[in-house]
């Protein structure tokens, strides 16, 4: 397994789109599809998921908010570093 294969992520960016999107619980489903994750493990506190999930869970999210500012308004709740 290569170095990037197993590269993880906060989970803290799904959550942030969940939220971006105002998803329920069956809407959290249709944003972690393909993922092997649940919406149990957004509200955990420090799970990390795999670069393949986030991309997954980013594609996702494209297509349920299906507009085209979604990139900025989720955007605009990441604070400047």
């Amino acid at each position: 397994m290569s170095r990037a294969s197993r590269a993880q992520l906060p989970s803290t960016y799904a959550r942030l789109l969940a939220r971006a999107l105002r998803l329920d619980v069956e809407g959290q489903k249709r944003l972690l599809a393909g993922t092997r994750l649940s919406p149990a493990d957004l509200d955990r506190l420090e799970p990390m998921i795999t670069v393949a999930q986030q991309a997954t869970i980013v594609s996702n999210a494209i297509a349920i908010a299906n507009r085209p500012t979604f990139g900025l308004e989720v955007g605009a709740f990441l604070p400047l570093a």
